[in-house]
């Protein structure tokens, strides 16, 4: 029995997921994301996307919410302008459903869309879904 579940365990780690939505429209688009240097797997990665980026952090289009035990993940996005788009992640350690902060800076991880990204560097965040490149790597940072 042990033996099955770490098998199990195993194979979740190194597959990816697929996440879509039951509309599909003309207008959807996929990308896949790889996101790296999480300090544990513990809690879950929440994923956001933004149809403008003028939007982050309040407005987000589509959260999705996932164990941290994976690395990569292939993230179907609809009704999205694909030029104006943006995402960021929260690694949330202890499940919470938020991003924890002592005195305003966040103890649990974070990453955006654009790895030059900090804080509320809104227009910075933004990629083009009309280009060939549907690839995204993403680094959770950690103050």
């Amino acid at each position: 029995m042990l033996r099955t579940f770490m098998m199990l365990l195993l194979v979740a780690a190194f597959s990816g997921i697929h996440i879509s939505a039951s509309k599909n429209t003309s207008s959807s688009q996929s990308i896949s994301l790889d996101y790296y240097n999480l300090r544990n797997n513990k809690g879950y990665l929440y994923i956001y996307s933004y149809n403008n980026p003028k939007q982050y952090p309040f407005k987000h289009f589509k959260v999705k919410k996932t164990r941290v035990n994976m690395q990569h993940l292939k993230y179907s996005m609809f009704s999205l302008k694909p030029d104006h788009c943006a995402i960021s992640v929260v690694d949330n350690e202890n499940a919470n459903a938020g991003l924890d902060r002592f005195t305003g800076i966040p103890t649990e991880g974070y990453g955006f869309s654009n790895k030059k990204a900090r804080g509320r560097s809104r227009s910075i965040m933004k990629f083009n879904l009309k280009k060939k490149k549907k690839h995204l790597t993403i680094k959770v940072q950690y103050t």
